[in-house]
């Protein structure tokens, strides 16, 4: 029945390691794969619909994929616009704007297409009404046949931009300045030409055989105007011929640059010639076009300015990341995004970088305090903080930045703030807009007295808004700056554990001067700096690390530690305890490699350092063979002095266990006090181990006469009454004889005089080695068993044996009772003989630590005789 009730336990631990697994794996390739990423989250949310994890990343798949889908349509559309076919761009609009109906930039760029689209739906111009014909004259030759557009006067003007375009549907008002208009209910209707007017009849309908048969019928009309070209030819090549003048200069094009987004300056070859949608007049010629707008990426293109029919232009700009930064000095702040977890922080920072555009909210909690606050992502421009942020137990300053504009929020009713020393006034509700900012690092105050803090603004053309949340701990904050990720920084010669991330390192500490310095393979060492951290101020440090000179490295594993590493005889260092060395300075090109130490055979390697590579050495090529043996030698007893010697060489002391000699025969002398000299001789090789046990013996000494106790060797002995030839002890008492460190032997008769009952019996019970009431042997007789309970640390172990003794009515017994560190052994008088009654041994258990004992319970009289003690050797 157990098996069945464990398969589901294991299969639910089984179903959540694989869900770990699959969000594992989702963290770690959404930046690269956010569609294999999004498939791994689902798969996870059918295994546990309610994972908050998994939620937040198919959340962020779908923005990617979000914003791989518009910059598509974005693309898709530019080149059908190029290609002439707005119709085609239109539609393309409407169906991106069908699949994501609120986004505000296909919204714009669907309004842009709509309006180009409007403006070029063809017209058509009226018939023009010929006069009544002249008599004919005699009629010419016909002249080739031409387009009608090449002889009828120009049309008639066109219609506004804005004639086929349906009012604007009403929107409320916002607090966006450029709020986007919202796509129509169903898709925008594709304009149509207008229909041309029915063909008039009588003398003003179009006469049919082209334009040459309706002058045919005008004669005076063709040879006045024959006459007129005629004379305008006359006059050019009497201009030509009388002025001496030849071809003119090529004239100036009318040229169009427009952007998407309107409003982005036009640089022209590097010059400022306006705002987008701009109208200007070029040579014909190549032109380098860029277009520039804050909160977007800059974009260009060359434009080609053709004498006839140049095209206008477009520029497409794509808005800049938005990035929302919490920066804090809380110990382990959870952050929830829109009531979502949100990622971990790490070193006091997180920086979102993928948020929607539209509303958000963020909530920061630790146990030191909370804080809350909301805000607008609108694409192009600085997040918007509508109010103050909400605050417990900690300061909360949020900064929305983009270009040189910032305005700062406080969670302080009034915060007076300064700006690199310079105070720039207070933030209220409203808000601190600051201006002309200068991008880089800048010192902002905030509060003043004893409730100043100081924080370092980042200004960069990036739009992003930054929450500075800090708690009254007497700590501050140290940012460390590089130039490179992945650095590692040292704070008073002590590696932090964290590296930089994003060019820096956020590190929380008690306020005091610091030591700092940073490094990174690869690149030069840089200067020690030291920065004093102060409570409730960002302290910055920054180290520009510069790249080392390109070398090649050399990597050696597995050496003998201790040796020396030389290259073509220059010595580099030497081999750590770990059997590794390593050095980056190796200049390029073929080098001897030599590992040496003493008593050891050097070793040399020769290989070819490619630049800017490393070469591994390893194995046998670096493990130094000793020129010495291993003597492992035992000696007895332990403080015996020994010496070692060769032949012609003077004997030098060694001690037991692993002693080092050179190879060759060696004699070994033992001496020690009481003991016989002895003298050994031994043979070392080189990188064996040897054996040696040197056992000395006693000299024969005369064994001291034996000391035979008494009862004098009780404690309290007065508290024994002397009977005759018999000591008496009564009621409840542990009797205890002295110490016996080297144990011996008790020899004793125990007779239970009086006592004992129908319920525990008559017994007699002695201790061996009590040292308290939690350790010590027990040992109880009656007429039938001997039991022997052990105690060690409370626990109690018991053994029972019958005896098969002859015991008398008042329950007597003649005991010899021996103790070793080793051993208790128990014997009995049984007639002339003593057999063996009990023999105890407990592994790691000294028996002369404590002491031998008679135990006496209720109202019970036990009488002693013939008791001795002789101690042991």
């Amino acid at each position: 029945m157990s098996e069945p009730q464990d398969r589901p336990s294991e299969t639910a631990a089984s179903g959540r390691s694989q869900l770990e697994q699959w969000l594992e794996e989702a963290r770690r390739i959404l930046p690269s794969d956010w569609r294999a990423a999004g498939a791994l989250a689902q798969k996870a949310l059918e295994l546990e619909p309610s994972n908050l994890v998994a939620k937040s990343i198919r959340t962020m798949a779908n923005e990617r994929k979000r914003e791989e889908d518009v910059a598509s349509c974005f693309a898709a559309v530019r080149q059908l616009r190029a290609a002439k076919d707005l119709k085609g761009a239109l539609a393309e609009a409407d169906r991106c704007l069908a699949e994501y109906p609120l986004e505000p930039r296909l919204i714009q760029l669907r309004e842009v297409v709509a309006k180009e689209y409007q403006a070029a739906a063809p017209t058509v111009t009226p018939p023009v009404e010929a006069p009544p014909p002249p008599p004919p004259p005699p009629t010419p030759p016909p002249p080739p046949e031409l387009p009608l557009e090449e002889w009828l006067p120009p049309p008639p003007p066109p219609p506004p931009e804005d004639w086929l375009t349906p009012p604007a549907p009403f929107l409320p008002p916002t607090t966006s300045t450029a709020a986007p208009i919202p796509p129509p209910t169903q898709p925008f209707p594709v304009p149509q030409p207008p229909l041309p007017p029915p063909p008039q009849k009588g003398p003003a309908a179009k006469p049919a055989g082209g334009l040459w048969a309706a002058l045919s019928k005008r004669p005076g009309l063709v040879w006045g105007l024959s006459g007129a070209v005629t004379a305008v030819a006359a006059i050019i090549i009497a201009v030509v011929v009388f002025t001496g003048t030849g071809p003119r200069a090529p004239a100036a094009v009318a040229v169009e640059v427009h952007t998407t987004p309107p409003g982005a300056a036009i640089r022209i070859n590097n010059q400022e010639r306006g705002r987008s949608s701009l109208k200007l007049e070029l040579i014909p010629g190549t032109y380098q076009v860029e277009a520039l707008l804050e909160g977007y990426q800059p974009a260009s293109a060359a434009l080609e300015v053709k004498p006839v029919g140049t095209a206008p232009l477009e520029l497409m700009l794509q808005p800049l990341a938005q990035t929302v930064r919490i920066v804090t000095d809380l110990e382990a702040a959870q952050v929830t995004l829109d009531e979502q977890p949100a990622e971990a922080m790490q070193e006091g920072q997180l920086t979102l970088s993928s948020l929607p555009a539209g509303a958000h909210s963020i909530k920061v909690a630790d146990r030191y305090g909370e804080a809350s606050f909301a805000f607008q992502i609108t694409p192009g421009a600085a997040p918007a903080v509508a109010a103050p942020p909400s605050a417990k137990s900690i300061l909360a300053v949020l900064v929305s930045q983009a270009g040189n504009r910032a305005v700062v929020h406080s969670s302080l009713p009034s915060a007076k703030l300064a700006l690199d020393g310079q105070p720039v006034g207070e933030a209220g509700p409203a808000g601190l807009e600051l201006a002309n900012l200068t991008p880089g690092t800048h010192e902002l105050t905030v509060g003043e007295g004893r409730d100043l803090r100081k924080f370092l603004l980042e200004v960069s053309p990036s739009p992003s808004l930054t929450a500075y949340l800090q708690s009254d701990r007497n700590v501050g904050t140290l940012v460390v700056v590089a130039t490179e990720d992945s650095a590692t920084v040292f704070l008073d010669g002590q590696r932090y554990p964290s590296q930089t991330r994003r060019g820096q390192l956020r590190i929380t500490r008690a306020p005091k001067h610091y030591r700092v310095k940073i490094a990174k393979e690869g690149f030069l060492d840089e200067p020690e700096q030291t920065v004093e951290v102060r409570k409730g101020e960002e302290v910055r440090v920054a180290f520009k690390l510069r790249p080392a000179p390109r070398l090649a490295s050399l990597a050696i594993r597995g050496a003998t530690p201790g040796a020396e590493v030389l290259v073509d005889q220059i010595s580099l260092g030497a081999v750590g305890a770990d059997g590794a060395f390593r050095s980056s300075s190796i200049s390029p090109g073929e080098h001897v490699v030599e590992l040496r130490k003493e008593r050891h055979r050097p070793a040399q390697v020769q290989r070819v350092f490619p630049v800017g590579t490393t070469v591994e050495l390893h194995g046998p090529e670096v493990s130094l063979r000793p020129t010495f043996g291993t003597l492992r030698l035992t000696v007895s007893p332990p403080g015996a002095r020994v010496t070692a010697s060769r032949a012609g060489e003077s004997p030098r002391n060694i001690n037991s266990g692993a002693i080092e000699l050179d190879e060759g025969s060696w004699t070994l002398v033992g001496r020690a006090a009481g003991h016989l000299e002895r003298a050994e001789r031994v043979q070392i090789a080189a990188g064996q181990t040897v054996p040696l046990e040197l056992a000395l013996t006693r000299e024969p000494t005369r064994p001291p006469p034996v000391k035979i106790g008494g009862m004098e060797g009780w404690e309290n002995p007065q508290n024994w009454i002397q009977e005759g030839n018999s000591y008496v002890r009564r009621g409840r008492v542990l009797a205890l004889h002295g110490p016996t460190p080297a144990g011996g032997m008790f020899t004793l008769t125990l007779a239970l005089a009086s006592g004992g009952g129908w319920l525990r019996g008559k017994r007699l019970r002695w201790v061996v080695d009590f040292r308290d009431e939690r350790n010590h042997v027990l040992f109880e007789l009656d007429k039938e068993s001997l039991r022997r309970s052990v105690f060690v640390r409370g626990r109690k172990t018991e053994i029972r044996r019958q005896h098969r003794l002859d015991l008398k009515d008042e329950l007597a017994i003649t005991l010899q009772v021996e103790v070793t560190p080793t051993t208790v052994t128990h014997r009995a008088r049984q007639g002339e003989g003593w057999v063996d009654l009990d023999s105890l041994t407990v592994p790691g258990q000294n028996f002369t630590v404590g002491q031998f004992g008679i135990n006496i319970e209720g109202r019970d009289e036990v009488r002693l005789t013939d008791f001795s003690f002789r101690p042991g050797k």
